[in-house]
């Protein structure tokens, strides 16, 4: 399927969809696909996130080597068609890719809004415990593709959906640096998420500039999941 929308529009979808939602319902989605991998759920926490971290501004014209007109402030093409059914297989496979995309996150979390909620159990407490256990005793030379590594033995997952949750973590600000930082409490304009000058590089922004000497955002944690008393973290 291809859709096509434009700046003025899009953001009133995004709109609509944040006013549907809530924190808690998102990060109960997010905790619940860990143990069930159940990963239709996993991406909304990054989207909500980053969605809404974005100020309200008008479109700042940019034409594309393309010739798709977009906004140079959110990256958002003014109209062009994108193909919905490669967002669903990205979905379900990896738990999302395209988190920094606002249209990719419009379209995310309106599907969450139309999703039954659900609950996070023991097992997804425990294999968040264990995953924040790790992060937070980091040696300070560790990175991403390390931490990728060693959640592949304290939780069932496969490489890309463990590539996928760390840079969520990064998104989320829970992973990030005192110059890179994630969207839980400011938004960084899309021109200014630069990444390592590197031939690979397997990360996004900012999860991408992350080593083990940067720890664990003790704020962003608190804000987020900070009202879980099964989280034994709480007092980070």
């Amino acid at each position: 399927m291809e859709v096509s929308i434009s700046h003025e529009r899009l953001y009133e979808c995004l709109d609509e969809v944040l006013a549907a939602l809530d924190l808690e319902r998102i990060t109960n989605a997010f905790l619940y696909s860990l143990s069930t991998r159940d990963l239709k759920f996993r991406a909304h926490l990054a989207c909500y996130i980053f969605a809404r971290s974005i100020p309200k501004h008008n479109i700042l014209t940019q034409v594309y080597p393309s010739e798709n007109i977009g906004c140079s402030y959110c990256g958002h093409c003014h109209t062009y068609p994108t193909d919905t059914d490669h967002l669903e297989i990205e979905l379900v496979k990896w738990g999302g890719v395209r988190f920094q995309d606002v249209f990719t996150a419009t379209y995310y979390l309106d599907k969450c809004s139309k999703m039954d909620r659900v609950y996070p159990s023991k097992a997804d407490f425990d294999i968040f415990n264990n995953i924040v256990d790790v992060i937070v005793s980091s040696e300070d030379n560790l990175k991403p593709r390390d931490l990728e590594k060693i959640f592949g033995k304290i939780f069932k997952s496969n490489k890309g959906e463990r590539e996928m949750l760390i840079n969520q973590l990064g998104m989320i600000g829970l992973l990030e640096t005192s110059s890179h930082k994630g969207f839980e409490k400011i938004y960084t304009l899309r021109r200014f998420r630069t990444l390592p000058t590197v031939n690979k590089i397997d990360w996004l922004y900012p999860v991408c500039w992350w080593r083990g000497s940067d720890g664990i955002n003790n704020k962003a944690y608190r804000s987020i999941f900070g009202n879980y008393q099964e989280l034994h973290r709480n007092d980070l």
